[in-house]
């Protein structure tokens, strides 16, 4: 009967395999660390393209939609400054709306047959 601690045993085993494959995973994990690092700069750098953009293109609505404003508001004084515009004006804007409505009603029915 064998007692505890008669056997002894010497494992000599070559690791050479063993530690080239663990440099290797580990290497391979450095790499794909520095690739998601460099990703995300480049991801970064993407939103804060947009982002300007986005805030300069806003600007210029902005600034489009203030020209258009004033512009509109000096050409309608401009017609209202005298009655007799103001009535031309208002009449060619009536039928204008006529012919609007018409157009409309012939596209909704279908029906072109006045064209």
């Amino acid at each position: 009967m064998a007692k505890k601690g008669d056997l002894q045993v010497t494992i000599k085993a070559d690791s050479k395999e063993f530690d080239k494959t663990i440099s290797n995973s580990t290497n391979q994990i450095r790499k794909f660390t520095k690739d998601t690092e460099q990703t995300n700069k480049s991801i970064q750098g993407f939103q804060n393209n947009i982002s300007s953009l986005a805030a300069g293109a806003l600007s210029k609505l902005a600034g489009g939609i203030g020209v258009a404003v004033t512009s509109y508001e000096t050409l309608m004084g401009v017609i209202k400054s005298t009655e007799t515009t103001q009535d031309a004006f208002e009449m060619a804007i009536a039928k204008t709306q006529g012919a609007l409505d018409f157009f409309f009603t012939s596209i909704a029915t279908a029906d072109f047959s006045n064209f």
